[in-house]
């Protein structure tokens, strides 16, 4: 990964564009948009429209964006305006942008109440609000396994919360651009001193012992990094011959930890069809997609956990779906997004799992590499 490009404006907007592994771009923007005032609405402006313009510019390529920074505004008083008939045209050009291109806001989650949790604190008032953002551009590289809002009392004194967003990239690890394969494969070797046999550990004493004494002979010199160098040589030299060998690729990548294989693979199956839900028109289509989804889920779900059935004890049965849709008297973009409502709390505990889990993957990796 390397950075190709980066660009400011007015000192409020920081933009890198980084190439990651598989010819894959991704573009990094860093805001900080003034608060709404008489004074500021015309930089205000010119902000939203270099970040539409920067954004338009990069999807046309096919570039991956994360937009983040705090934007002062709420984009939950946004959503009310887009639902109410009355107000035609909202105000906030950003907002309406990122909404309307489908970009996926990546709040943290009140888990009591699933709604976004406050990044700020009034100084004045003590209200909280959310002016804090992070937003990724639609089927973004690396799948969004959950977010968190930290305070920064503790490091620096601020009126701002920490939003801080966890991605799984392994995904994107294995891709190797072509000018990367036809390299000479990369290794190193090691010689492994606590397999050799005790013969082979006498073996190695004796023959340093008899390389020290030759060189010992033959250089009268009493130069320390000279000596210095012919102990290492006498080491490695010995080592070659006595102790097994083990040859190392650098360019194979780590595997996923096999006890976190199946909460990812779980995770991103729920995260997939949860994002391709914004592919559903009508209902049929939807009852399509459910009929093919809810009998391979369901099964793995119990697998890993048994204890929590009464979460897909809410979900629709398939073929009950289109009456239920019927029988509610919704519009279909209601009802989808009452039916996203539904598979919401199977996400959280998923990604919370997945993150104790982890948590406890590298506790262990930590300890065990302190033991070695």
């Amino acid at each position: 990964m390397y950075v190709i490009k980066k660009r400011f404006f007015k000192d409020r907007l920081i933009s890198l564009l980084l190439q990651l592994p598989g010819r894959q771009n991704l573009l990094i923007i860093g805001a900080y948009i003034p608060p709404s005032s008489g004074l500021n609405n015309k930089l205000i402006a010119e902000c939203h429209s270099a970040l539409v313009s920067w954004i338009t510019s990069a999807r046309a390529v096919g570039t991956h964006i994360i937009l983040g920074g705090d934007l002062n505004a709420n984009f939950d008083n946004f959503i009310k305006h887009i639902s109410n008939d009355e107000i035609r045209t909202p105000s906030h050009t950003l907002f309406r942008f990122l909404f309307t291109h489908q970009f996926d806001d990546l709040c943290a989650l009140d888990p009591s109440t699933s709604l976004p949790l406050p990044t700020f604190t009034s100084a004045s008032s003590g209200q909280l609000s959310r002016l804090d953002y992070l937003w990724a551009s639609p089927d973004f590289l690396a799948t969004h396994l959950w977010s968190c809002v930290v305070d920064t009392l503790d490091n620096f004194n601020s009126d701002h919360m920490l939003l801080i967003s966890f991605f799984d990239f392994l995904s994107i690890r294995d891709l190797r651009a072509p000018s990367y394969l036809k390299q000479r494969s990369r290794y190193r070797t090691v010689y492994n001193f606590h397999a050799a046999l005790p013969d082979q550990k006498a073996l190695f004493t004796s023959e340093v012992d008899a390389s020290l004494k030759v060189t010992h002979t033959s250089n009268s010199s009493n130069n320390l990094n000279r000596t210095w160098h012919e102990l290492k040589s006498a080491l490695l030299k010995a080592a070659r011959s006595a102790f097994p060998k083990q040859v190392i690729s650098l360019n194979k990548t780590k595997k996923t930890p096999e006890e976190l294989q199946s909460y990812q693979h779980i995770s991103h199956k729920l995260d997939h069809y949860i994002r391709s839900l914004k592919n559903n028109f009508t209902i049929s289509e939807l009852y399509g997609s459910w009929n093919r989804f809810y009998p391979s889920f369901c099964p793995l779900f119990l697998e890993l956990f048994s204890d929590r059935i009464d979460l897909l004890n809410q979900f629709p049965v398939p073929a009950s779906l289109y009456s239920e849709f019927i029988s509610s008297s919704l519009s279909f973009n209601t009802y989808l997004n009452k039916f996203k409502g539904i598979l919401r709390p199977v996400q959280r505990l998923i990604s919370a799992k997945l993150k104790l889990e982890f948590n406890h993957y590298k506790h262990d990796a930590m300890k065990s590499a302190i033991a070695e």
